[in-house]
């Protein structure tokens, strides 16, 4: 009957029901298998994005971490962002971004799949 199978019924028998013959659990897991993919590849792609974002403010302030005091590198932030794009544009502002950008990616995505198992785990309870 139509019930059975808009249940799930038909489904778990073996049937046709909107499943295409899956059971009801091997439906759920898919979906849940999909639902982990997108959270992990989400979390890497925000983390590239983000650190893509934020770069230039880290790269100035890590030389300002390692500027010897009284050197003409210990000023402010901002003013390191002006000596750096005087120093080199673009390239100085985002040096280092390709071995961020592997480093961001996986971090972040395991990160994000750690927390939806976790929220997972805490709903199934």
């Amino acid at each position: 009957p139509a019930t059975a199978a808009a249940a799930g019924e038909g489904c778990a028998r073996g049937g046709s029901g909107g499943a295409g013959g899956y059971s009801a659990g091997t439906v759920q897991t898919l979906s849940g298998v999909r639902e982990a993919t997108i959270a992990v590849v989400s979390g890497g792609m925000a983390g590239c994005m983000m650190w893509t974002s934020i770069l230039p403010i880290d790269v100035a302030k890590t030389r300002l971490q390692t500027a010897s005091p009284g050197s003409p590198w210990d000023v402010g932030v901002a003013r390191h962002l002006q000596m750096l794009w005087r120093e080199g544009g673009v390239r100085a502002l985002y040096a280092g971004l390709p071995a961020t950008l592997v480093r961001a990616f996986p971090s972040n995505a395991a990160q994000f799949g750690a927390w939806e198992l976790c929220m997972h785990l805490l709903k199934s309870e």
